[in-house]
């Protein structure tokens, strides 16, 4: 591959590593608005979402969201998915308002 051509892919890459992470972004700003706004229905959808089953490798990211739903605040929860640090972007990242995430983009 010519330098050129790699550079360009590398321009391709980078683009839509920040499309990606502006959708993610808004998808977690519609959903901590959401979280303050109505927390019981978010908490619900989460519920919902911890309640079924999952592969064996999630029950890490379950555990952590279970505590965290039942010990923070909704304003807290909304700020964790805003601000998260580096080492909380996998938990971040697994979040279980799925459910709300779609509602919230008006389908």
């Amino acid at each position: 591959m010519l330098q050129a051509e790699y550079e360009q892919l590398a321009r391709r890459k980078a683009a839509a590593a920040a499309a990606h992470a502006k959708r993610t972004a808004t998808i977690r700003r519609r959903i901590a608005s959401t979280i303050v706004a109505e927390p019981e229905r978010a908490l619900a959808a989460a519920a919902r979402t911890l309640s079924r089953k999952t592969a064996p490798q999630q029950q890490w990211s379950r555990q952590a969201w279970q505590q965290i739903l039942q010990t923070k605040r909704p304003r807290q929860i909304a700020w964790l998915l805003l601000h998260a640090r580096a080492d909380q972007q996998a938990l971040v990242d697994s979040h279980p308002f799925g459910g709300l995430a779609a509602a919230t983009n008006g389908h």
